[in-house]
């Protein structure tokens, strides 16, 4: 799946939030967490906890490309 990131949030005490939209311009939020990731048979309605697919080993669990930053064209600040 292409996804393109269109929103990062971060604050030292949570997670990052990221939106992602996919080819079919389908909105996700998904929330990068480095000490939990939701397994890929997930299925609680959620923003799913996922992480970098260079730093997970388990293919089990949910993971994202890191994307690269300087490269986006948009980006949004989700505010909670």
């Amino acid at each position: 799946m292409i996804c393109i990131l269109i929103g990062v949030t971060q604050d030292l005490t949570k997670t990052k939030q990221v939106a992602i939209v996919d080819e079919y311009n389908y909105i996700n939020v998904v929330q990068v967490s480095k000490q939990y990731q939701c397994p890929i048979y997930c299925k609680v309605e959620h923003n799913h906890f996922v992480y970098y697919t260079d730093k997970v080993k388990d293919k089990r669990l949910m993971t994202i490309e890191k994307p690269n930053y300087k490269k986006l064209k948009k980006v949004f600040i989700i505010k909670n």
